[in-house]
């Protein structure tokens, strides 16, 4: 976390792969969502939280893949 963290404040790029929305709510500025092999969300956290109303990231998961 620290690391990813500090590259985050450095400005650099980091792929990072999680099933856990904690963790992509505290390291993550943007997500990309996949179900299924199908691109459902590609952008910032905050448009997302926008979107659905809610930055409780495990129901827009299950909003998104059912």
């Amino acid at each position: 976390r620290r690391l990813i963290e500090r590259f985050r404040k450095e400005g650099k790029t980091v792929m990072f792969s999680s099933h856990i929305m904690s963790e992509v709510q505290r390291l993550c500025d943007r997500v990309l969502i996949l179900h299924k092999g199908v691109l459902r969300y590609n952008g910032r956290v905050e448009a997302l939280y926008a979107q659905h109303r809610t930055n409780d990231l495990d129901q827009i998961m299950m909003n998104i893949v059912g």
